[in-house]
């Protein structure tokens, strides 16, 4: 576990968060702690939000469970029933 002052850490954040594989970070000021950062694990993070999509994720119920070639087929069948 890392120390660094709130001055340090604003003038280094690079290189303090390239450090943060090697163990967590306590900020402190004045001498008291008041924030630490630690690695996210992936649990944390299973998936990287976009802001167009964050307002629509889970709206759909069991969306997770259907594959990239049922949407494929859904949205061709809509122009292939017009044209039979």
């Amino acid at each position: 576990m890392l120390y660094v002052t709130s001055t340090d850490f604003q003038n280094n954040v690079g290189m303090y968060l390239n450090q943060l594989s090697q163990g967590d970070l306590i900020i402190t000021r004045n001498g008291v702690s008041v924030a630490k950062l630690t690695k996210p694990s992936p649990l944390d993070f299973p998936r990287i939000p976009t802001p167009i999509t964050d307002s629509l994720y889970g709206i759909v119920k069991g969306a997770s469970e259907v594959t990239l070639d049922e949407i494929r087929a859904e949205r061709l069948a809509k122009y292939d029933d017009g044209l039979s």
